[in-house]
């Protein structure tokens, strides 16, 4: 996202994976402002592995990027600074 973002957990709990601005081209985010995944990313970043190797390519290159992960729990606000993928 261009503006920065603040996520506020009213109850429970949800893990966040931030990764810096220069990592995107390793997550596989379309660049594309005709694709419906403009700006999002195909891979399903919860699975390790794939049978098919273009996929695994990426999820292995995925797995290279530097990201910073938290938990959030009720009653926390976490900050997303501009352009960090979440």
């Amino acid at each position: 996202d261009a503006g920065q973002n603040y996520i506020g957990m009213i109850s429970g709990a949800k893990r966040y994976i931030l990764h810096p601005p220069n990592q995107c081209s390793k997550l596989g985010i379309v660049p594309h402002r005709e694709s419906s995944l403009f700006r999002h990313s195909p891979l399903y970043f919860g699975k390790t592995s794939s049978e098919d190797p273009l996929e695994q390519a990426w999820l292995d290159r995925a797995g290279s990027s530097l990201a910073v992960e938290t938990v959030l729990k009720q009653g926390e606000v976490l900050f997303v600074p501009s352009h960090w993928f979440h």
